[in-house]
């Protein structure tokens, strides 16, 4: 389980006197779904959130994640180009064959879980013999990228190569989030 802290969201004084005596919900707890939890519950009396206040949390929530899938994927391109990784030519990060995208997929994948200033070397390691995860992610960017080409194949030159631009990436990534959180969502069911 991942943890995280985020600011703003701990319990409210109301709320952590009628709990203090419950373990899980002390003050100070990093676990996101458990505050999320307690805030939905501590507001309007114990009855929860209002349905438009949970519908901008989730908007936000929502903002949040792709906002770092962009990040993310702008720093995938920054290590890999700064480590000799991809090409040294700037102009062709603007069209990136398939397999190159395939690479800041994984690049991308690995940064979600670890900072490479700590683990470089296991970064380079990953990169040569991907993780499971990081090929399972990239099995579903070739996919995704296939289906955007299926979708274009009226409208795209048939002569020009198959590639990608950064921003067709950092969507690309968008996609693979998405797909991969309904793909969870559907497998805890």
């Amino acid at each position: 389980e991942y943890h995280y802290s985020i600011r703003g969201l701990g319990q409210d004084p109301a709320a952590a006197k009628a709990s203090e005596n419950d373990s899980s919900r002390k003050f100070g707890q990093t676990s996101a779904p458990d505050m999320l939890e307690t805030l939905l519950e501590s507001r309007h009396n114990g009855r929860g959130f209002a349905l438009h206040d949970a519908a901008l949390l989730l908007a936000m929530m929502r903002k949040l994640i792709m906002d770092l899938d962009e990040t993310l994927v702008h720093e995938a391109l920054f290590v890999l180009t700064s480590m000799n990784m991809l090409t040294e030519n700037e102009a062709e990060l603007s069209n990136m064959s398939i397999p190159t995208v395939v690479k800041v997929i994984w690049a991308w994948q690995w940064l979600h879980r670890h900072d490479r200033d700590k683990d470089e070397a296991l970064f380079r390691i990953h990169m040569a013999a991907p993780t499971h995860v990081m090929s399972e992610f990239g099995e579903l960017a070739m996919t995704l990228m296939e289906a955007k080409f299926y979708r274009e194949q009226y409208s795209r030159n048939p002569f020009r190569a198959r590639t990608f631009s950064i921003a067709d990436t950092v969507q690309l990534a968008h996609e693979a989030t998405e797909a991969m959180g309904v793909w969870q969502d559907h497998d805890c069911k």
